[in-house]
């Protein structure tokens, strides 16, 4: 072969293998090519081979540490809180009782709630349905938590569609957010309904407001008592439907039982009962005791005061397809007229002695539930899945072993 043949069993201290004097190699070579045996073609065959040899190890070495960072990448996925391997679930826009409603949850949103637990469901609307709209089904509940984000509220939705809650028929649904100060009942940035077929029924105590919304309220076919220390209810428009029963009082100095915005109006329709009372005024626009807001299609009483002693008349009855009418002169007004409230003398001796039948005894208020903490969507990142981040670091870990081993062979 050659010269230089004699030198090939230096080939791996020529070539360039590493030990602790691989910082030499370079001037060497060029030493033994140059020096040694410059027109020999061994040393030319033996140039040939190193940089084979090394083409081949950088590519080793180049896909090795890909791996590694692959496997770090899986270690970080199974570490990093909140970050999902899977589809996230659907985000309705509503919270109840500080609990996201999600695709996950929605057929028994407060699972795990020893109050509520199976007792609120949500089906969502889509285009193309007949009934577009979103339902919400109250089955005796009784909520006492709010969501995190202002307005704060037990049922607080911001979506993109009419949200109906539907009061089961014969239960009793309780709203209690007094605990707190700035507290709303129920919140809503799009249209909202409340149906009760005429048995189920919702009451609601709130530090704030009963009901806000920045929209239009239908109560259709229920029954809702709303104690709020501002406004019962506030709306764009509120409307009283299909035998609905209203009972809404705003107890501060400046409380207002319904009361609307802009040039909305207060729709009281046949067949309802409307009953409210404010320390401001018992219904009418916010800001503007002048406007004519009121549309009833029955007849009422109204009263000067909030306890119905003083300054009683009659309300006559104004179409809906009129300009409406002023009631912010009265603190209390009552749709259709009833029995003044003004406790009766006592009964005669004759009437005492008659047997009467026992009382029936009312309900009593279900007892407050303890707050309960606001319930995070699970994320399959959690330690909420062993298998899934065990596997996940111990790979991440076999990366970052791999990395560490390709450095110090290299």
């Amino acid at each position: 072969m050659g010269r230089c043949t004699a030198w090939l069993p230096w080939y791996g201290f020529i070539s360039g293998r590493r030990d602790k004097s691989s910082r030499t190699f370079p001037v060497q070579r060029k030493f033994i090519k140059t020096y040694l045996f410059p027109d020999d073609p061994s040393a030319i065959m033996i140039q040939g081979f190193h940089r084979e040899y090394r083409a081949r190890k950088n590519m080793e070495m180049k896909a090795k540490s890909f791996l590694g960072l692959l496997l770090i990448l899986a270690l970080t996925l199974g570490l990093i809180p909140g970050m999902t391997m899977t589809a996230a679930a659907d985000d309705y826009g509503l919270w109840v009782n500080g609990v996201q409603v999600t695709s996950a949850n929605k057929d028994n949103v407060l699972q795990g709630d020893p109050v509520n637990q199976g007792k609120v469901s949500f089906v969502p609307g889509s285009s193309g349905d007949t009934n577009p709209y979103h339902k919400l089904t109250l089955k005796g509940v009784n909520l006492t938590s709010r969501n995190d984000s202002y307005p704060y509220a037990a049922i607080h939705y911001t979506g993109g569609r009419e949200l109906r809650i539907i009061l089961t028929p014969g239960t009793r649904n309780m709203i209690d957010v007094t605990r707190e100060s700035d507290s709303v009942g129920i919140y809503s940035t799009n249209k909202l309904a409340i149906e009760g077929n005429g048995s189920g029924s919702l009451e609601i105590k709130a530090s704030a407001s009963g009901i806000r919304l920045t929209s239009t309220v239908f109560i259709n076919g229920s029954s809702i008592s709303v104690t709020a220390q501002n406004y019962g209810i506030e709306a764009n428009s509120v409307a009283v439907t299909n035998g609905g029963r209203v009972d809404s009082s705003g107890n501060g100095n400046d409380g207002i039982g319904i009361c609307v915005y802009g040039n909305n109006y207060i729709t009281i329709n046949n067949g309802t009962s409307v009953t409210a009372a404010g320390e401001g005024f018992a219904l009418g626009r916010k800001n503007s005791t002048e406007a004519k807001a009121v549309k009833n299609e029955i007849p009422g009483i109204g009263w000067t005061d909030t306890a119905g002693k003083e300054g009683k008349a009659d309300i006559s009855v104004v179409s809906t397809s009129s300009e409406g009418q002023s009631l912010s002169q009265y603190k209390r007004v009552q749709f259709p007229p009833e029995p003044d409230p003004t406790p009766t003398a006592a009964p005669t001796a004759a009437s005492t002695a008659a047997p009467t039948a026992a009382p029936t005894e009312a309900p009593t208020p279900a007892t407050a539930a303890p707050t309960a903490t606001p319930q995070p969507v699970p994320k399959t990142g959690d330690s909420a899945n062993p298998v899934l981040w065990l596997s996940l670091m111990l790979l991440g870990l076999a990366g970052i072993g791999g990395l560490t081993a390709s450095k110090i062979r290299k």
